[in-house]
C-alpha cells in the first residue's frame, strides 16, 4: 500500500483549485450594467456548463484510429459556456466585450495571496506541475501571468490526449509523461470528482475542500482521498 513518503511530484488542477474562475466577474461587470447578482449567476452557469459540455462531448466521442471525433479544446468548450450562460440570462454583448470577458480567463485571481505554498513544496524536494483540462496555451497564459510559472516544472493538458477529466486517460497520460509510477504522484483539486479520477487510476489524492463542501457520492471504489486540506499552506505542512 502507497503512503505518502512515496510522493514525489505533485499535479495541481488548475481551474478551481490554483485560481479562481469566479473571478471572471469583474470583466463581467465592466460590460454590461446587470445586477452583480445576476453576474454571479453568469459566472456560475460559465463554470458548469463548461464542465457539463466537457462530460458530455466525452460520452459521445468514438475514437477513429488515434483522434477522437468528437473533441474540442477546453477554450473552445468556455467560449460555447459562455455564449450559452449569456443567452440564458439575456445579455447581449459585442463582439469586443465579448472578447474582454474571454480574456478574463487569462488573468484569474490566484486562490491564495502568493506562491510561498508552492515554494515549500519545491524546498521539500518535490516537482510541481499542472495537471488540466485547460489546453496548453491557455494553461501557459495564466501561470505566466499571475507569477505561478516559476513555481512549475511544467504543464500537463489534456489537449495532449484529448480528452477531459475525469477521463482515466489524462491521468495515465500524467504518469507517461513524468515517468513516475502512480504512487509517486499526488493529485491536487478542489473537485472531488477530480481527485476521484485519479484515485481510480492509483494516484494518491490531496482534496482541497476550503468551502468545506461535502464529497460527490460517485459510488467508485478505492477512491478515497490521502489528504483533505482547506489550503495549499496545510497541504505542504502535510507533506513536509
Amino acid at each position: 500500500m502507497s503512503d505518502l513518503t512515496d510522493i514525489e511530484a505533485l499535479c495541481f488542477d488548475m481551474y478551481c483549485t490554483t485560481h479562481d474562475t469566479h473571478s471572471v466577474t469583474r470583466a463581467l461587470r465592466e460590460v454590461t450594467d446587470r445586477p452583480d447578482a445576476v453576474l454571479d449567476q453568469v459566472s456560475y452557469l460559465w463554470r458548469e456548463t463548461k464542465i457539463d459540455l466537457s462530460r458530455k462531448v466525452a460520452l459521445m466521442d468514438e475514437t477513429e484510429g488515434s483522434e477522437r471525433a468528437n473533441y474540442v479544446t477546453w477554450w473552445e468548450l468556455m467560449t460555447r459556456a459562455l455564449d450559452y450562460a449569456l443567452e440564458y440570462y439575456g445579455i447581449d454583448l459585442d463582439a469586443e466585450a465579448r472578447e474582454d470577458v474571454i480574456e478574463a480567463y487569462d488573468h484569474l485571481d490566484p486562490y491564495e495571496p502568493s506562491w510561498d505554498s508552492f515554494e515549500r513544496l519545491q524546498e521539500a524536494g518535490y516537482d510541481l506541475y499542472v495537471l488540466s483540462n485547460g489546453n496548453y496555451d491557455m494553461l501557459d497564459r495564466l501561470a505566466s501571468n499571475t507569477g505561478q510559472d516559476e513555481y512549475l516544472d511544467g504543464l500537463i493538458s489534456g489537449e495532449e490526449v484529448e480528452v477531459f477529466k475525469p477521463h482515466p486517460a489524462i491521468y495515465e497520460h500524467a504518469m507517461d509523461r513524468l515517468d513516475r509510477d502512480p504512487e509517486e504522484l499526488l493529485m491536487v483539486a478542489s473537485h472531488s470528482w477530480d481527485t476521484a479520477g485519479a484515485a481510480n487510476v492509483g494516484m494518491q489524492t490531496a482534496f482541497v475542500n476550503r468551502r468545506h463542501l461535502p464529497v460527490e457520492p460517485l459510488g467508485v471504489e478505492n477512491t478515497d482521498f490521502d489528504l483533505t486540506v482547506e489550503s495549499f499552506g496545510e497541504l505542504a505542512d502535510e507533506l513536509r
